[in-house]
């Protein structure tokens, strides 16, 4: 009687979507209770570490990262960018709840609600959302700290919610949930997730549209259609200021594929889609009216449903019957399959209960859960702030006490730390993303010129500023003088003798226009860069300068100022990487001409006399763009509260089915 009451009232009654939705709210808090309000997250300093390193020891103002010496606009990181009352926000939020769970319950109640909206039986929507919420794939992002991926597919299904919901109802209300939420996915910046996402929205808006058109529904096509341009016009507006940047650097520039970014989306959306195939099935056996009975249905059901419930009752079994002979391990499996098999054929001969169905699948679910994420429990620490530099080794002292300003290179398997990033300034390192011209240098002529078995091209070397070079074994080269030994790291450093400063004037030029000829002329042992530059556009009337200086007298991250002296119109070469998307040059106050000097550096006409070079990084659409974002956010918010007004004034009228009440 009390289990029939039960069922009747919440699990198949009128209150089955607020008992469904509370049980999946209670469920993530018990389990994340320490994340959510203890201040506990996952301890993973190493990969945090490497991550943040890419962008080596920054300031929050600064908008150039000179430590790689590729580059990298400071600007393309989002947080940078968020207004104060954004940030204020985010300090009380934090708080209440741990953003992480924050995320967690999103994508649960988000999946629940949309197959609610689906037509799906709320009880395999349950299952479904505690299956999607609860699963490794998620929980492995948080541990490798791909935080922007785990927020922004956290979204999904709320995403999915939106775009429906906008289909069905198109109401302000939807614009203005769709356009901030999209704005939330799009702000994480992770370009392949965009890319799917966007192409998923097209599919379905061609699909809907289609089924529309066919219905001679033309009117409503056409609302559907211009709410959801708005929306994605609204969004992209609020997130322009990363965007439009973004794309203009990744045109120069030649992306590292990031194997645990693309790993975790394809295991996230390989999960997705097994919790939605697993729902319909799930779906199909709680409908009076499902034909299991058939064939395909009964394979799918008596297989498909209960892999996952097998595999956790293996992984159990495993975990505490560690003696048990592998032999046995596989009839093991077999028989936990049958088992819930005839578990499945009770069901669905009504033979046993649902709610005796849906506890025993909840045990499951969360003894899978617990097995499969138990590392994740047993990292956590409490949270701290992350110190952006990792601790100084003996090398980054020896560095640190050279008042000059150069650059290092790391030799062999060093050469993609990125810790070296930290502290000095390389040309190595792991680069996400690294500048096309330089990724060519690299690739074609760092390592081309061979003396003493030691494959260092010394054109490149000596006109990158390389002041010292590190490594773990012995370089019998003359130009090369012992400096320091790092007994902790067990590294040898060695100073450069034939170096170059951050600036010269240079007597010789060569044209090359074709790449290929131009990274031939730098692997020549007969060139000398600190004599001759080779220009891929011709500049007319330079000299020979025999009385010239040239240095630099202060170095920021967005602001370079030279001293500079010469007889004659002359070549400036400043050991800087050549990058036309924001680097703006001024002579005395006028602007001049940045030209690309062998292949990677920058290079300048400098008229006889004394003269003030003035570089600064300027983003001229920078403020227009913040303007922008800004403008769109407030778009939005005010959107918002016009939403809900005509959506209460729809519902007092009763105009409006709800779904949740079905």
């Amino acid at each position: 009687m009390y289990k029939d009451y039960i069922y009747d009232n919440f699990i198949a009654g009128r209150f089955r979507h607020w008992f469904f939705l509370l049980t999946l709210i209670l469920l993530v808090l018990i389990l994340f209770f320490s994340v959510a309000f203890l201040g506990k997250v996952p301890d993973n300093d190493y990969l945090a570490l490497m991550t943040g390193s890419t962008l080596g020891y920054r300031g929050p103002d600064e908008t150039w990262n000179p430590h790689l010496y590729s580059g990298m606009p400071w600007f393309l990181n989002p947080e940078v960018l968020e207004p104060d009352f954004i940030t204020t926000l985010n300090h009380v939020f934090k708080k209440i709840i741990d953003w992480r769970v924050f995320f967690l319950l999103l994508a649960g109640v988000g999946m629940y609600i949309l197959l609610v909206f689906l037509n799906w039986e709320s009880s395999a929507a349950w299952l479904s959302a505690l299956l999607f919420t609860l699963s490794g794939s998620l929980l492995n992002m948080l541990i490798l700290k791909q935080d922007n991926l785990f927020q922004a597919l956290c979204c999904l299904p709320l995403l999915a919610l939106l775009v429906h919901y906008l289909r069905i109802r198109r109401s302000l209300l939807g614009l203005s949930l769709l356009s901030l939420v999209i704005t939330i996915i799009m702000k994480q910046a992770e370009m392949t997730l965009n890319y799917i996402l966007g192409a998923l929205i097209i599919i379905y808006w061609l699909i809907s549209s289609l089924i529309l058109l066919k219905r001679n529904e033309i009117k409503i096509t056409l609302n559907f259609t211009l709410l959801l341009i708005a929306a994605l016009g609204l969004s992209f507006m609020a997130n322009a200021i990363i965007y439009l940047p973004l794309g203009e650097f990744y045109h120069k520039a030649v992306s590292t594929p990031d194997i645990i970014e693309y790993s975790s989306l394809f295991y996230f959306l390989l999960h997705t889609i097994f919790t939605l195939f697993f729902s319909f099935i799930l779906d199909q056996a709680f409908k009076e009216d499902s034909r299991l009975r058939d064939l395909l249905a009964i394979c799918l059901k008596y297989i498909l449903i209960f892999l996952t419930p097998a595999l956790v009752a293996f992984f159990l079994l495993d975990t505490f019957l560690l003696n048990i002979s592998t032999t046995f391990l596989p009839f093991l499996t077999a028989g936990i399959i049958l088992l819930f098999s005839l578990v499945t054929y009770l069901l669905v001969n009504q033979q046993i209960h649902r709610t005796i169905y849906l506890f025993l699948c909840l045990l499951l679910l969360l003894g899978f859960f617990l097995y499969d994420n138990h590392h994740f429990f047993a990292d956590l620490s409490t949270e701290r702030e992350l110190s952006v530099q990792p601790g100084r080794s003996l090398s980054d002292d020896f560095f640190a006490a050279d008042d000059e300003i150069f650059r290092i290179f790391p030799l062999g398997n060093q050469f993609h730390n990125n810790d070296w990033a930290y502290h000095n300034q390389t040309i190595g390192g792991l680069y996400r993303s690294r500048l096309s011209r330089y990724s060519d240098v690299i690739k074609h002529c760092l390592t081309a010129e061979i003396q003493n078995r030691v494959p260092i091209n010394w054109n490149i070397v000596n006109m990158l500023n390389v002041k010292y070079l590190i490594h773990d074994d012995k370089l019998p080269l003359e130009n090369l003088q012992y400096a320091f030994y790092d007994l902790r790291q067990d590294l040898t450093i060695y100073s450069n003798t034939e170096y170059l400063p951050r600036c010269w004037f240079v007597g010789e030029t060569v044209l090359i226009r074709e790449k290929r000829n131009i990274w031939k002329k730098l692997n020549d042992p007969d060139f000398d860069p600190s004599q001759a530059a080779i220009l891929e556009n011709p500049i007319r009337e330079l000299g020979t300068p025999l009385q010239f200086t040239a240095s630099l007298i202060k170095y920021g991250n967005d602001h370079l100022l030279y001293e500079l002296e010469t007889d004659t119109l002359s070549l400036l070469v400043t050991s800087e990487i050549y990058y036309d998307g924001g680097w703006e040059a001024y002579l005395d106050g006028t602007p001049v001409r940045i030209h690309p000097i062998n292949y990677i550096l920058r290079g300048f006409a400098i008229p006889a006399g004394k003269h003030t070079l003035e570089l600064r990084f300027e983003t001229p659409r920078r403020a227009l763009l913040l303007k922008l974002m800004i403008i769109s956010i407030i778009i939005m918010l005010l959107i918002l509260p016009v939403g809900i007004f005509l959506y209460l004034k729809k519902n007092y009228r009763g105009e409006i089915v709800y779904h949740l009440r079905s």
